[in-house]
């Protein structure tokens, strides 16, 4: 095994033990800090695994030509795209999670019933997020998939799928310390809109997040309702 290979799966082992260490231990090793660490360590050992000039190769080479590349290449590049993915979306997912918590404002930090269940909602949201966005086909025009689903050339995509994911992933956790409601902008018009919008118990709906998967064609997108530009009303009907 070569030198560089052996030090990436040092990389990896130490941060895999930093994440047992620290906090506790079943619950720290799937949480999405260690998801991201290990993530961020695999493309790490990948990289090392390579020459520079393949490395450089496959960096330049665009998605739409990357037949172009040799068998091998072609085998990195899809492997090194993947693992980008990953650590992107686990990078994601640690930031949703400090936005969940901070949501109950100071304090939040050290509370570990809070921690776990702001880990597990954000981790649920990065995987329907990633899973939904390759299975539909997303575009990076929202409005041009949304041309597509109408003429029944792709499934789903539409901003109501989305909710309805998020929704069926996540109300079977009995959540304690996040209420989720169907948000909905301009109702009924040609501009309607509908995001997921997580909100402290007992706390008003402007209070929460808006989660809008669909402006962003499958990629994470969250604001506060207050400070978003889509005036967002809660949709009685789905107000869980």
């Amino acid at each position: 095994m070569p030198l560089l290979t052996k030090s990436g799966l040092l990389i990896k082992l130490l941060l895999l033990f930093s994440c047992f260490f620290v906090g506790t231990t079943e619950a720290k090793l799937i949480s999405v800090e260690g998801r991201q660490q290990t993530a961020e360590a695999e493309l790490i050992q990948f990289k090392q695994s390579l020459s520079y000039r393949d490395l450089d190769r496959i960096r330049r080479v665009p998605w739409d030509e990357r037949n172009t590349l040799s068998p091998r290449l072609r085998r990195a590049y899809l492997q090194w795209t993947d693992l980008r993915e990953a650590e992107k979306k686990w990078a994601h997912g640690i930031l949703l999670k400090q936005d969940l918590m901070a949501l109950h404002g100071e304090g939040s930090q050290t509370h570990l019933a809070l921690q776990q269940e702001a880990d597990q909602v954000s981790a649920t949201i990065m995987e329907i997020l990633w899973k939904y966005r390759k299975e539909w086909g997303m575009l990076n025009s929202a409005l041009m998939h949304n041309v597509l689903v109408n003429m029944k050339v792709k499934e789903q995509g539409f901003c109501w799928h989305w909710v309805e994911k998020f929704l069926e992933n996540l109300r079977p956790m009995d959540l304690r310390f996040f209420e989720l409601h169907w948000g909905v902008a301009y109702e009924g018009k040609m501009r309607e809109n509908n995001a997921l919008v997580i909100a402290k118990p007992g706390t008003p709906f402007d209070s929460g997040l808006a989660l809008d998967a669909w402006r962003a064609s499958g990629r994470p997108f969250w604001k506060p309702v207050k400070k978003d530009r889509f005036p967002w009303v809660k949709r009685n009907e789905a107000n869980l």
